[in-house]
């Protein structure tokens, strides 16, 4: 930064004299007996009466920052804070989270989380404190997940911003457990989306529509289509978080593909997918990425999980309001490090396996292992 050095003129010497003077006319003394008096080192002669400076550093005027705005958002796949029908079985994650305090699900991971302006997951579950019964499900194997309403607290202190709940689980306990699951999110200041309810996040005047949808039939996909349309009208950037697909493939299904290309075309600007607990790739669709799935996260839904997963951030970057830049990072992470599932996923770093799982990510192998 350039500066300006202005010097200002200290006048000292002028100063010393005036009071000698002022002290000679209150004791009616004159001038020249003061000054008889001075230290040889305070008279000075007319040649050698050069201005005294000082140099002040003023900085100059800074310049006015440009109008950028840099958007970093983090999501992770499938996260069940809860336990099959509610229970407290040892080393399950309600006996967990009773054991351990709410940071440690989400440590492993901590530098990344901290990296994003909004933390985004699924909210695969149900938080009651009410006995609610299970609702009939006519397949099987069936599964009910189920969690007391503090552990909701999970995703706040952890910075998790947003959580979609448009998932085949919150519906576990029926309407009332999808009441009970809200207010918790809510009580804990946890934004939720919902196939019904869009969410608009915000920084520095860059606005962003995310879409939390489900996935089974093609009424979403059309209404989809055009929420992404209409509001593009209003906001910077469209985001699609939905759950659906065949699970335990690491290829995604062929209808699945087929929506996610609609979304890009009807505007999104990134599209990321959950539900089938394992990995699938990435794909870049026309300059958007497509990510089909993130597999599980925190996961107290199976003891033994298939152990990999990642955080996937994308950043977009502003300038004068229009999108200029966007860049995506994966992050690598085991699920569980121990014998079982220890509902803390980790970042990988053993790069042969974190190579392992980006080659897969990126379309180069078929298997993240």
């Amino acid at each position: 930064m350039k500066e300006r050095v202005i010097l200002y003129k200290l006048a000292v010497i002028p100063v010393v004299f005036t009071i000698f003077l002022s002290l000679a006319m209150l004791f009616d003394r004159s001038f020249e007996e003061i000054s008889q008096e001075l230290p040889v080192s305070c008279l000075i002669t007319e040649s050698e009466a050069e201005p005294v400076f000082a140099e002040i550093v003023i900085p100059e005027p800074t310049e006015p920052e440009d109008n950028t705005v840099e958007i970093t958002l983090n999501f992770m796949g499938d996260c069940t804070l809860g336990t099959y029908c509610g229970e407290f079985t040892e080393r399950r994650f309600n006996e967990t989270a009773e054991r351990v305090q709410p940071e440690y699900f989400f440590e492993g991971v901590r530098t990344v989380l901290e990296e994003g302006t909004f933390n985004i997951t699924n909210c695969e579950g149900v938080f009651t404190d009410n006995p609610l019964e299970e609702i009939y499900k006519d397949y099987t194997p069936a599964f009910w997940f189920k969690s007391p309403a503090k552990n909701a607290r999970v995703f706040s202190v952890n910075g998790i911003d947003v959580v979609g709940i448009a998932n085949n689980h919150i519906g576990d306990y029926g309407e009332e457990g999808i009441r009970d699951t809200k207010a918790a999110l809510d009580e804990n200041v946890i934004r939720w989306s919902d196939s019904t309810k869009p969410v608009v996040l915000e920084k520095d005047g860059i606005k962003i529509m995310l879409f939390c949808v489900a996935l089974w039939d093609d009424i979403v996909p059309d209404e989809l289509c055009w929420q992404i349309e209409e509001y593009s009208e209003t906001t910077d950037l469209q985001i699609v978080f939905f759950h659906g697909g065949t699970e335990n493939i690491h290829q995604p299904d062929g209808f699945k593909i087929d929506y996610c290309h609609r979304f890009a075309d009807a505007g999104a600007d990134l599209v990321v997918g959950s539900h089938p607990h394992v990995l699938q790739p990435l794909e870049n669709y026309n300059g958007v990425n497509i990510v089909y799935s993130l597999g599980n996260f925190v996961y107290g839904g199976h003891t033994a999980p298939e152990n990999r997963t990642i955080v996937f951030q994308q950043k977009f970057s502003f300038e004068d309001g229009e999108l200029t830049e966007s860049s995506e990072e994966i992050y690598p992470c085991y699920i569980y490090t121990g014998e079982m599932n220890e509902y803390q996923p980790v970042l990988i770093d053993d790069e042969t396996d974190r190579q392992a799982v980006l080659d897969f990510m990126y379309g180069e192998t078929d298997s993240p292992f």
